[in-house]
């Protein structure tokens, strides 16, 4: 895959994930992965989880592989019994969603450790431009379902979970019901 085709790609990754997900993401790239993200932390314990939105290298060739979402949980740090609990969540909710077994994911740069749920398909199996489009907007659409589910808790799990790009403190709930319309 030439660089024009991966920038292509990634444009419109961008756009899906911000108009489906949420606005002010990051964009992360590696020999492994070419994605943008939307990261969520909790301010007293930092990353949480986030939404990526790319290409993935999920075998040991050169180049990227696979294309489509995923979200990451991590597990290490303080408030273990949180993250957890957010990892059950998402396990529950995007059950039906992931088209992949559970990854383990580690980060050393940050020491993260965490599982990895995704929604992948391979990149070889798109024949143009259109249907890599498709497969992303079926992708967001269907984790967006997520939002009315953190909406319908009734405990504080998401209470302090804020955006962790600028603008800053801007809690998930607030994107939720700004995506879903339920201002």
């Amino acid at each position: 895959m030439n660089k024009d085709k991966i920038k292509e790609i990634l444009h419109h990754a961008k756009h899906i994930l911000n108009t489906k997900l949420g606005k002010f993401t990051h964009k992360k790239q590696s020999d492994d992965w070419y994605f943008y993200g939307l990261a969520f932390i909790r301010e007293d314990i930092g990353y949480m989880f986030g939404f990526n939105i790319g290409l993935f290298n999920n075998d040991s060739q050169e180049g990227y592989t696979d294309l489509g979402m995923n979200v990451l949980v991590r597990l290490n740090g303080e408030a273990e019994n949180d993250r957890h609990e957010l990892l059950a969540f998402f396990r529950k909710y995007l059950k039906e969603w992931q088209t992949r077994e559970e990854m383990i994911y580690e980060y050393p740069e940050r020491g993260d450790k965490g599982i990895n749920l995704a929604r992948y398909a391979k990149v070889d199996s798109f024949e143009d431009i259109e249907q890599i489009i498709a497969y992303f907007n079926e992708c967001a659409n269907q984790l967006q379902g997520v939002y009315s589910k953190i909406l319908e808790r009734h405990d504080n799990l998401f209470l302090d979970i804020v955006r962790a790009t600028p603008p800053w403190k801007t809690g998930i709930t607030e994107i939720a019901r700004d995506i879903l319309g339920e201002i």
